[in-house]
């Protein structure tokens, strides 16, 4: 078997040493690279590369327990110092192989450490429940009818029904998108840059479906104001069929620049 480096994330001269043995985040060791800090662990080149390799990343017994100690190492070291996350499975054949590569990206790399020092990532989304903010949106409409209401009789109060049905669902996209303006730019407020991510793939019909999917990087002095913002307005779309929600801290995954391999 042939041994080889895994990179789990570079990080800053603060890090510190690795946890003990009983964390479940141990068993990495620190690589200096001049002001830099590689945080690695030896691994088997054939379990990551290879017919085997293959395999292995279509088995979710194999693949999950190593992307979970991937982000548990890179949270651990988190904790103490500034960190650039690798991609799960980097690898480098030698020390010398690593050591080319952080000559090579040693300035992005200490940039983006010293532009996200004491930063951190988080996962908002949101989510629309379309029946629920329809019968809210009918109901805001029918308020204003209230009148006409209580003397129409059974069949006009139907037709009145199905024109306010109508109404809501033609103005439901629009009103979902004035609603999270201001929300939006609100939390970015707080933060020193955010993200569109992917939104996943559209739930059930009578599912709440995904509508927003964005990665906030907020300084750890903001983020309980960060946070007392989503709580507020998620109290306040209770009713709606807005529902939002909040993740994190995390390592900063999204902003991360791209650091290609050497040839």
């Amino acid at each position: 078997m042939s041994k080889v480096l895994y990179l789990f994330c570079f990080a800053n001269g603060r890090v510190k040493p690795p946890p003990d043995a009983q964390d479940s985040a141990a068993g990495w060791f620190l690589y200096r690279c001049g002001e830099l800090a590689a945080v690695c662990e030896w691994t088997e080149l054939e379990q990551w590369s290879g017919p085997q390799a293959d395999l292995n990343m279509e088995d979710l017994q194999w693949l999950g327990p190593r992307v979970v100690r991937h982000q548990a190492v890179v949270e651990a070291v988190m904790r103490s110092a500034a960190v650039l996350p690798a991609r799960l499975g980097t690898l480098f054949s030698s020390p010398a192989a690593l050591e080319r590569f952080c000559a090579i990206h040693r300035g992005t790399i200490a940039s983006f450490l010293a532009a996200t020092e004491a930063q951190e990532e988080w996962a908002f989304k949101v989510l629309l429940d379309r029946a629920k903010a329809s019968d809210w949106l009918v109901s805001r409409f029918a308020n204003g009818q209230e009148g006409a209401a209580a003397t129409a009789g059974s069949g006009t109060r139907y037709l009145q029904e199905r024109r306010l049905r109508a109404a809501a669902a033609a103005e439901i996209n629009h009103w979902v998108a004035q609603t999270l303006e201001p929300l939006v730019d609100e939390l970015g407020s707080y933060a020193s840059a955010s993200r569109q991510r992917g939104v996943t793939a559209q739930a059930a019909a009578a599912q709440p479906q995904p509508l927003l999917n964005l990665a906030f990087l907020v300084h750890r002095e903001s983020a309980a104001d960060f946070q007392r913002c989503v709580e507020r307005a998620g109290v306040q779309h209770q009713a709606d069929g807005i529902q939002l929600a909040l993740s994190g801290p995390w390592p900063p995954y999204s902003f991360c620049p791209a650091l290609e391999m050497p040839p």
